[in-house]
């Protein structure tokens, strides 16, 4: 599985495959097909609505019922990580270079912040900024001017990230070969 979200009375998961499975609390797992290729996460706009997004470079958004409501479109390129803010704007990530701020309930693009010398594999959210991850291991944060700052130096690939939201917030970045690095987060 490459994501899993509840809703009220709803499970739903999605995989590498590019299938929805849902199924009602207790019930029988079903499955749909989502996207053209591999699902890279799922994420819960409210109780009732999520977003799948995946290597086609699509958002769809779905009802509780695993009915599909819409699409958004912009990426050229597979999307690597999203995040739901708390004002409910929809942050996501590309290959292609690009951050792409999104109202899911209206289902229209907010912003579009290009320029970043690679691709950009994790998006991660402290308090009101945004933290963005490219392939070198440069972290970004990206405040409500929409203006990237990079933070820290390159480390190298990264195979995960976490952030740890104390005084001062940090991300930490593993590499493969077991390295973790912790960049302090201005926020």
């Amino acid at each position: 599985l490459t994501g899993f979200a509840e809703l009220s009375d709803v499970q739903v998961a999605v995989n590498a495959k590019g299938v929805l499975f849902s199924r009602r609390q207790g019930g029988t797992w079903t499955e749909q097909p989502a996207h053209q290729g591999a699902c890279t996460g799922i994420v819960n706009v409210d109780n009732r609505t999520f977003v799948t997004f995946g290597v086609d470079g699509l958002i769809h958004i779905w009802d509780y019922m695993c009915k599909k409501l819409g699409t958004l479109e912009g990426h050229s390129a597979g999307i690597t990580s999203g995040i739901l803010s708390s004002d409910g704007n929809l942050t996501t990530v590309s290959t292609d270079r690009s951050v792409r701020i999104w109202d899911p309930v209206r289902q229209r693009q907010r912003m579009f912040l290009k320029g970043f010398d690679n691709a950009l594999v994790a998006v991660h959210g402290v308090r009101e900024t945004t933290v963005v991850l490219d392939t070198s291991g440069q972290v970004f944060t990206i405040a409500e001017t929409g203006k990237p700052r990079k933070m820290g130096t390159p480390s190298g690939y990264p195979c995960c990230s976490w952030i740890a939201r104390g005084e001062p917030a940090s991300v930490y970045i593993a590499q493969r070969g077991g390295m973790i690095h912790r960049i302090p987060i201005r926020v």
